[in-house]
Formats: C-alpha cells, structure tokens, sequence
C-alpha cells in the first residue's frame, strides 16, 4: 500500500523545495534530490504482486514515473461516511480549523496571514491550528506580530475523539497544502457535515464545488475563497451542499476491499 511519496514530501517538508507533488515530478527534480532512492522504488515497487493507491492522484504518477503495471494497482479510497454531530458548543463566530504536521508545504504561513486580513475585514473570526511540527516555533513567531493574534489558537496534538469534538463546533476545516492526497482529516470533517476548503491539486475521493476548492500558490485566491465563508448566507448554502453530497466509503467496505484483494492472490 503506498500511503504518499517518500521523496517529494521529505524535500519539500524540510524546506528545501516549495513546489506542488505534480509539477515536481514535471520538472524531473527527482532525479536531482534523491535519485538512488527513485531508481529503488523504480526496482522495486513492479516486483509486487499488488499495489494499492488510495488516490488516483498517486496511482496515475507512480505508473507514468515509476512503471508501476496498472494491471497490479487497485484503488481503494480512505473511509468516509457520514457520521451523526456530537453535542457540543457551535462557535459563535467563523472557526476555521487546522489539524496536522506543522511543516512548510503545508502552507500555514499563507493560512496565517490571510486568515488575519479577513478577519480584520469582517471583525470576526477565530483559526485554530492542531498538531505539531518542526515549522511550530516559525508559526508563533509570525502569529504574534499579527493584529489578530489574540483569535488564531495552536493546540498540541490530541486524540480523535477531541478532535471530532473540535471539527463539530467548528465551521469549516481547512486543507491547505501545496498538494493534498486524500486527507482524512478533511473527510472527518465531511462526514460531520462540515464545509472545507482544500487546494485544487488534491487526490480528495470526494467531488467538491469550485467553491471549496483554491490555488494554493496564491494568497489572493484563498483570501477570496475563506472570505465567502463569512458570509452567513453562503455559509448555510455550504452546509446545504455538504449535506447532498455521497459520503457511502464506509470502513467495512476498505476492509472487505482489502480482504477480497489478498483473498485473490492467495486462491
């Protein structure tokens, strides 16, 4: 099962590239970076008997730069399914919430930034950041010498259940990487009927609206797109698409996925 790349996330986490999953392998700076390590996998990963994507987004570039055989890949995509919200305190105001690796390609800089200026626009508006991460001590740097300090929260790690507490009282979960795969944590917010936003080169196994979706290497763009989100009147037709859209992946149906694979390879 390959659950990412190896090589682009490790360079562009460490700071030393700042580009998307896609176009860093349309520039061929794979074989810059870590050569003997594509050429590894390259070796290695067709000898398998069977490779499982959870996104079509890896699945199309490890057959074209990786000659992986599509007739060995399958496609199973993470669960997602809807869930009944908890019972607890809605914000009173537009929550933008965050959970994650603080690493650069995960855009918290911009996040930061233009969650300020919006929010001095509208006088309102909270963003809370859950995780932790190398970029940590960069991100509170840049927090306090914002206006908006006192409303943007970072919260260490916690486990899932106080997670969903906070995707529940939340408005909108925000993915913002240059390149997002299929995120659970953004699908955790969907299935509690929650509205996102997440960049355009994403691998999501759910179809959002324009709306929801941004360019994540422009500042303007986001602005815009969060911007609409503190509108009431869109906000509730937000909820209203989240609400029609097909969340049925349940974790019965990966495990049985799962299970009819290797069940096929051992007959």
């Amino acid at each position: 099962r390959v659950a990412g790349d190896p090589i682009w996330e490790r360079i562009v986490e460490k700071g030393k590239r700042f580009v998307s999953f896609a176009k860093y392998y349309e520039q061929g700076l794979y074989k810059v970076d870590r050569p003997w390590l594509f050429k590894l996998i390259k070796f290695t990963l067709p000898r398998f008997d069977a490779i499982v994507f959870y996104t079509p987004l890896l699945k199309n570039l490890y057959e074209n730069y990786y000659g992986v055989p599509t007739e060995k890949t399958h496609l199973i995509f993470n669960p997602v399914a809807r869930r009944e919200p908890l019972k607890v305190k809605q914000a009173a105001e537009p929550t933008v919430l965050f959970a994650g690796r603080f690493v650069s390609y995960k855009n918290l800089e911009v996040v930061i930034r233009v969650f300020d200026r919006v929010r001095r626009r509208f006088n309102r508006g909270q963003l809370i950041l859950i995780g932790d991460g190398p970029d940590k001590e960069k991100l509170v740097g840049i927090i306090k010498q914002l206006p908006s300090a006192s409303h943007i929260e970072m919260i260490p790690k916690v486990n899932q259940d106080k997670l969903f507490e906070y995707i529940c009282s939340a408005w909108l979960g925000i993915g913002p990487a240059l390149t997002e795969f299929n995120p659970n944590f953004i699908l955790e917010c969907l299935s509690f009927g929650k509205p996102v936003l997440i960049s355009r080169e994403n691998g999501l196994s759910v179809q959002l609206p324009k709306e929801f979706l941004f360019d994540a290497g422009s500042e303007q763009d986001l602005e815009i797109k969060l911007a609409k989100f503190f509108d009431d009147e869109f906000y509730n037709l937000s909820l209203q698409n989240i609400s029609h859209l097909t969340l049925s992946q349940t974790w019965e149906n990966v495990i049985n996925s799962h299970r009819e694979l290797i069940y096929g390879l051992i007959r």
